[in-house]
């Protein structure tokens, strides 16, 4: 693989004409856009008095619980004010019960240790159920308005894969 410089890209062919400073400038766009892409976690209630709500989690640590300083907060007085906690980093994300008396569910398991998160499982909280959502986004795409558009006609939105996934 080609390794960016600082200042003319070398090893391309042609690097010394416009088409060789062309497919530089590709090549450095092609390595910002790798750059720019991050893990996102997205949690939709699919079960409970939230119904249909979802989080958009970025890398970073989330708690979930009651309590007013709780990143996600289920205002239920079965939910403990801290009652686990969602860890997302650039290679996966994870979640952990912080001795909640009712304990977190994991795909209908209550969950005793740490625990990694999938694409798909189910995540139970006191009777409200997330379905969790993992993908790779690339920010530089997803807010480009050349690759999401909104069809006045249906009220639907389109654009890249990543974009779309977010929205069903």
């Amino acid at each position: 693989m080609l390794q960016p410089t600082a200042g003319a890209v070398t090893g391309l062919p042609g690097s010394n004409d416009s088409a060789g400073a062309a497919a530089a400038g590709l090549y450095r766009l092609a390595e910002f856009r790798q750059s720019e892409a991050s893990l996102q976690v997205v949690l939709r209630v699919v079960r409970g008095h939230l119904l249909g709500k979802l989080w958009l989690l970025p890398p970073g640590k989330f708690v979930i619980g009651r309590a007013a300083e709780c990143q996600i907060r289920l205002a239920v007085s079965a939910v403990s004010r801290r009652h686990c906690i969602l860890c997302v980093t650039e290679k996966g994300a994870s979640v952990r019960d912080l001795g909640s008396r009712n304990r977190t569910g994991l795909n209908g398991q209550t969950i005793q240790a740490e625990r990694q998160l999938n694409h798909g499982d189910s995540l139970s909280v006191c009777g409200t159920t997330f379905a969790v959502q993992i993908s790779l986004i690339n920010a530089y795409d997803l807010f480009d308005p050349e690759n999401v558009s909104y069809d006045d006609f249906d009220g639907t939105m389109s654009g890249p894969p990543a974009f779309t996934n977010l929205l069903r």
